[in-house]
């Protein structure tokens, strides 16, 4: 369970103080245009950043922030970036190689960073969310940027999976979602105003 009252923070337009409760199992896509505070929320509820009031109760055993961008380092391949990851995380690296077939990105496992195209990028970031265990909560920045609609539909499908596990994700986008992520709860943030759909 998440639950947020009235977080503030100096840097972002709306006025109206953020609230939200998020129980197992359930999404929300927050919307608005640019600099609505959209990131700056999901910094806020992964430690990043502090909000100036509010308070948040967080009573997940794991929360996962994948942001705009991918956090990977240009002078090392895939592989390492992932082996790194799941050493942090406790998981094991057999686990890599199962992941990766799975998606079909098997190719790219000893490409360096370097080398990989936006949409790959963004691939091997989201990637990380298969080694992590159920019931967690994933914040995510504008997953579906740069991706075909090959793996948009992957990602739909590991979501899902992910809420029906008990796990819950709070998620930005600034593009249409698919129709198997019609029902997901909404949130606008305005220049003034944040309010629920």
């Amino acid at each position: 369970m998440l639950k947020v009252d009235c977080i503030r923070h100096p840097f972002v337009e709306f006025q109206q103080p953020f609230s939200i409760l998020l129980e197992s199992g359930e999404s929300c896509l927050i919307l608005g245009p640019n600099g609505s505070g959209k990131t700056t929320i999901l910094e806020i509820l992964a430690g990043i950043k502090k909000p100036t009031s509010g308070n948040i109760i967080n009573k997940y055993l794991l929360t996962t922030y994948l942001g705009v961008r991918e956090g990977l380092n240009k002078y090392t391949t895939v592989l390492q970036e992932m082996r790194w990851f799941a050493q942090l995380h406790h998981i094991s690296l057999s686990l890599i190689n199962e992941v990766y077939e799975e998606l079909n990105l098997t190719n790219l496992l000893y490409r360096p960073c370097s080398q990989l195209s936006t949409g790959q990028r963004r691939q091997v970031g989201l990637s990380r969310l298969w080694l992590l265990p159920a019931g967690s909560l994933w914040l995510l920045d504008e997953p579906y940027n740069g991706l075909d609609i090959k793996f948009t539909n992957v990602l739909d499908k590991k979501i899902i999976s992910h809420l029906d596990s008990g796990g819950s994700v709070l998620l930005t986008s600034h593009q249409n979602l698919s129709d198997s992520m019609a029902n997901i709860r909404k949130i606008s943030l305005e220049p003034q105003s944040a309010k629920s759909l």
